[in-house]
């Protein structure tokens, strides 16, 4: 299957709703380096990485060893390792996050100035180590009640920090690169992700 994504050292981000394949398409990213005896660090905010999953996709549960797992139980937690990231800049080949907004969604409606504050802090220091080392920012998406139009978390905290931004729709599936205004549809499989 040929590499969907192009990540060079830069932050890639890619949004969508629940379902429309962003972790999919990040476990493909990190195998596509693993595959290369490359180690990936994939950051699960979420908590629902699934190991079964993984090993569907890459057919060699061997390749599990050159990827790098972390749970982030919290915002605050969340902070804390990325701001410690740059220690890892020499021994892993690509960072992602899977999502950056879970945490700071449940943080913004009780405090948003912290929140907002927090979240620029993380995107600056992803930013800086995305120069020596590519950047998978995975982010959830909510829909304006007014407008109806679906807009990526953190709004422009998040649009701005972004060298490649990509929207993943779930119907019909689309994967749109919106700095390129380039689109393509694609489908879901027990493989991967096919473009059609």
């Amino acid at each position: 299957m040929p590499k969907i994504l192009n990540l060079e050292k830069n932050t890639t981000i890619v949004y969508g709703p629940p379902g429309s394949g962003k972790t999919t398409l990040a476990m493909l990213s990190a195998l596509d380096y693993i595959k290369e005896g490359k180690k990936v660090l994939f950051f699960d905010t979420e908590q629902t990485f699934s190991v079964d999953r993984f090993i569907q996709l890459s057919k060699d549960k061997k390749l599990l060893d050159n990827l790098l797992l972390t749970r982030v139980n919290n915002f605050k937690e969340q902070q804390m390792q990325i701001n410690t990231l740059y220690k890892l800049k020499n021994s892993v080949s690509l960072i992602i996050i899977d999502t950056i907004g879970n945490h700071y969604r449940m943080l913004v409606k009780s405090k948003p100035d912290l929140a907002n504050r927090m979240l620029g802090s993380q995107y600056r220091a992803l930013k800086d180590l995305s120069a020596s080392i590519p950047v998978l920012i995975l982010n959830q998406v909510y829909e304006n009640p007014v407008t109806n139009e679906i807009i990526m978390v953190g709004g422009n905290i998040s649009l701005e920090n972004a060298d490649q931004l990509i929207e993943l729709k779930k119907e019909p599936r689309q994967i749109v690169f919106k700095k390129e205004n380039k689109s393509r549809f694609f489908r879901i499989t027990e493989e991967g992700i096919h473009l059609v």
